[in-house]
């Protein structure tokens, strides 16, 4: 096992007060073997929104959110229990966003008049406090992606900026096919044009699937990587084996449409990421293997909040 320290490799990590993270150290499992890293020097900030334990009462209580829930459509499994949950939001208003990204919302009109969709609602506050989540839903309808890639432009903008020492992504998003990969970078593109005014500069995403040359791909990456990145879980398995990807900044991972993916493929791909990331998986149905599965996945960085969308009627 090869030991060194994190901080010979990201030298210049700020160190968040905030994280969530207890971690010292650990093991991170890369394409060329163990290696056993000191986080103490690597930390960053998962939670966005502060835990506040009166959030329940000061929204009437645990009936009225449940009330609240019920009338948007959503269920709540959180194994820390129900009424430590952060209630659902009325309006994106009363996220605590920067200013590229609250101007992304306005001029894109990505929500109408900042009243956010069920899912947005409970999710959002769910996956700002820095939880790892899941989401069940049927059908999908753009929310979910909204809602980590709020998260994910939240990350890259708190964290150091890229360099080919220290090459991105920060973000990985893995999905189940390519046409929902392309789908995904394009939003993410739109939103992160934005971030041009931002000091750390503007914000790269990058699609490692679907059509053109693997050299192409890359190129679009750039010799410090993408703050996000998107593609399949065997493209991305692929790139990684081959070392045309670092996975060792990755803080967020993203897993959109976990049911239609290999589990093994993810368990590998995960164990090259740094245990305590934050994770969200999303999906159309739920099963034991999902539950077991996300389990795993989660652990290192806590159990996961499941949001599930009843079907209408």
């Amino acid at each position: 096992m090869q030991v060194c320290s994190f901080s010979s490799i990201y030298p210049n990590s700020v160190v968040h007060p905030e994280v969530k993270s207890t971690f010292r150290d650990c093991t991170v499992f890369t394409p060329r073997g163990f290696l056993f890293f000191d986080l103490a020097f690597a930390r960053f900030k998962r939670a966005f929104l502060p835990y506040d334990p009166d959030a329940v009462e000061a929204a009437g209580g645990v009936e009225r959110v449940s009330a609240r829930r019920k009338a948007l459509g959503i269920s709540i499994e959180n194994p820390a229990g129900e009424d430590t949950t952060a209630p659902p939001l009325q309006k994106l208003t009363e996220l605590p966003l920067p200013n590229w990204l609250a101007e992304a919302i306005r001029w894109e009109q990505l929500d109408e008049a900042a009243t956010a969709s069920a899912i947005q609602a409970q999710l959002l506050p769910i996956v700002l406090a820095g939880e790892n989540a899941i989401l069940v839903s049927e059908a999908k309808s753009g929310a979910e992606a909204f809602v980590y890639l709020m998260l994910a432009s939240l990350q890259v903008s708190d964290q150091d900026p890229l360099t080919e020492e220290e090459p991105g992504p920060i973000a990985l998003v893995l999905a189940d096919t390519q046409d929902t990969s392309a789908s995904i970078a394009d939003a993410a593109k739109k939103l992160f044009q934005y971030s041009d005014g931002e000091t750390t500069g503007v914000k790269r995403a990058a699609n490692l699937s679907g059509g053109g040359s693997r050299a192409e791909k890359l190129r679009e990456m750039t010799g410090e990587g993408a703050h996000l990145v998107v593609g399949t879980p065997k493209r991305i398995h692929d790139l990684a084996t081959k070392y045309q990807v670092s996975l060792l900044r990755v803080t967020l991972l993203v897993l959109d449409g976990l049911d239609y993916m290999e589990p093994e493929a993810l368990r590998e791909l995960s164990s090259w990421i740094r245990p305590e990331r934050q994770t969200l998986m999303f999906c159309n149905s739920w099963t034991p293997e999902l539950h077991e599965l996300a389990g795993e996945l989660c652990l290192a960085g806590g159990l996961p909040v499941k949001v599930t969308v009843k079907p209408a009627g």
